[in-house]
């Protein structure tokens, strides 16, 4: 039981990281073999955490190499098990390492707490950190990440830049962590409390910001696909308006050549021919250019319809 419990309390975080990635990428286009690809990158992840046990030094700055280490790793293990590029794997892994800090933070203070007020034993503290740890983890999807999946943001076109920060506060938050933790030992529960209370705000204000930017890049994809349209549209109608205009004096041209046939044709065929072309002389002047055009097509179509109809 012992060695279960060093175990879990070594390699914990790789299965901590793992969860909260699951929830924020879990639904993105799942590459094939995704069950292999995913047992084999999770397998990379926890020998990765064993081997790094062996490493002769270990102190807050070494925890803070292995923080970021395991941030890049854990990009790497999306897009390996995910389709998408790579920003989309960079933004997300971003929020499920904020959601899992939060996670681990929140249930540490609140352990904490209980053990000072409640006296908890140790047993209890054990197996209560991972059920808490996962419910938060949950309660951070359900309140940032279903947001994040609703306007899911694939190329991040607004700016590489804003990637990078948002990278650099998730890591920095956890660096400081990794320092705090060294040298506040001793300094009390109120030194920190006050701590975590600003780390897990931190975590929060970093999420939110995440689903600011999932709004402003979905209103932005909305804005040019509309643009597209829109000059479509405008092609189409000069295309139309040309047809229209050119139509139009072929059939002026066909009206001079009918009234050149005289007695050589007769007058109800001469009349049958106007009544032919007049379908399509014809125009608006309604002072908007894009209505006479729309107009015209469609009083066109049903005189069309109509002659054929009635034939």
């Amino acid at each position: 039981m012992m060695a279960l419990y060093n175990f879990f309390e070594t390699n914990g975080y790789v299965f901590e990281i793992l969860i909260a990635v699951f929830f924020f990428c879990g639904w993105m286009d799942r590459r094939p073999r995704f069950l292999l690809r995913g047992c084999l990158a999770g397998a990379v992840l926890l020998a990765v955490s064993m081997l790094w046990t062996w490493i002769p030094f270990d102190n807050e700055w070494m925890k803070s190499v292995r923080t970021t280490l395991f941030f890049f790793l854990s990009v790497g293990a999306v897009r390996a098990c995910f389709e998408g590029p790579l920003r989309q794997a960079v933004f997300y892994v971003t929020a499920a390492g904020a959601a899992q800090h939060f996670s681990f933070r929140m249930a540490r203070t609140l352990l904490a707490s209980a053990d000072l007020y409640l006296k908890l034993s140790s047993r209890i503290s054990v197996l209560s950190y991972p059920a808490l740890s996962v419910i938060f983890v949950f309660l951070c999807y359900l309140t940032f990440g279903r947001e994040l999946r609703k306007k899911n943001v694939k190329y991040m076109t607004g700016s590489q830049t804003v990637l990078f920060l948002l990278v650099g506060m998730q890591l920095c938050t956890n660096v400081f962590q990794n320092l705090f933790d060294k040298f506040s030992t001793g300094s009390g529960f109120q030194v920190y409390t006050i701590y975590s209370l600003f780390d897990m705000i931190s975590c929060l204000f970093l999420l939110a910001l995440q689903c600011e930017i999932t709004r402003r890049e979905s209103e932005q994809q909305n804005s040019e696909i509309l643009q597209h349209i829109l000059y479509q549209q405008k092609q189409q109608m000069e295309i139309s308006k040309e047809n229209i205009e050119l139509i139009n004096i072929k059939c002026h041209d066909i009206k001079n050549q009918i009234a050149t046939l005289g007695s050589r044709v007769s007058q109800e065929e001469i009349r049958e021919l106007e009544r032919a072309v007049n379908i399509y002389d014809m125009a608006f002047k309604t002072g908007n250019e894009a209505l006479d055009v729309l107009m015209v097509e469609k009083l066109m179509y049903a005189k069309i319809k109509t002659s054929v109809l009635t034939v």
